[in-house]
C-alpha cells in the first residue's frame, strides 16, 4: 500500500507508462467493470479503470504532490514547462 508522496508518484508514473505503451491494457482499463452491467449501461462503464483510479486518488490526496500532478498532466498531453 502507498504510504508516501514519493511511492503515490513512482506508481502513477508507472501506471502512466504502461498505458502509454500498452494500447491492450489501456483498452482494458476502459473496460474493467463492462461485463458486470447490461449493455445499456455499457457506455456509463467505459472509462470504469479510469474511474477507480480517480477514487484511489481521491483517497491518496493528501500525498499527492506537484510530481504526482505534472506525472498525470502530461499523461493527459499537458505540460506545466510549456504552458501553451
Amino acid at each position: 500500500m502507498v504510504k508516501t508522496s514519493h511511492e503515490l508518484s513512482r506508481t502513477i508514473a508507472i501506471l502512466c507508462e504502461c498505458l502509454r505503451n500498452c494500447w491492450q491494457l489501456s483498452e482494458d482499463m476502459e473496460r474493467v467493470g463492462e461485463n458486470d452491467v447490461p449493455c445499456s449501461c455499457s457506455l456509463l462503464m467505459a472509462t470504469a479503470g479510469y474511474d477507480a483510479l480517480a477514487s484511489i486518488l481521491h483517497q491518496k490526496s493528501p500525498l499527492i504532490n506537484m510530481t504526482t500532478f505534472e506525472i498525470l498532466f502530461e499523461f493527459l498531453g499537458l505540460s506545466f514547462r510549456s504552458p501553451e
